[in-house]
């Protein structure tokens, strides 16, 4: 159990590095560009982040499994919706920049 608890926990560390990369690349643009990196900072933040956690929390037995059940579809399909609309964001402003 432990074991499980530290590799959950490594994997719940690297997985909060993502979003985090994002945003700074969010900081560098604007407009869509920016509004893009930001929604997809959130969509991988809510799909990968809080999933990380809430595995680790199961794991280290704060969590039930039938509440980590009920859960992870909820986050994991608002998070993809928010990655599906920043990478549609993102490929606008850039097909729109490819039009000038």
């Amino acid at each position: 159990m432990i074991k499980n608890v530290i590799i959950n926990s490594i994997a719940f560390v690297v997985s909060a590095i993502a979003p985090v990369y994002l945003y700074l690349i969010s900081l560098k643009f604007r407009d869509g560009l920016k509004n893009g990196f930001i929604f997809l900072a959130i969509g991988v933040f809510l799909a990968l982040v809080i999933h990380s956690f809430l595995e680790l929390l199961e794991m280290a037995g704060y969590l039930h499994t039938e509440t980590l059940l009920v859960l992870m579809p909820v986050f994991v399909s608002i998070g993809s919706i928010m990655i599906i609309y920043g990478a549609y964001l993102i490929y606008s402003s850039i097909t729109h920049i490819k039009k000038k």
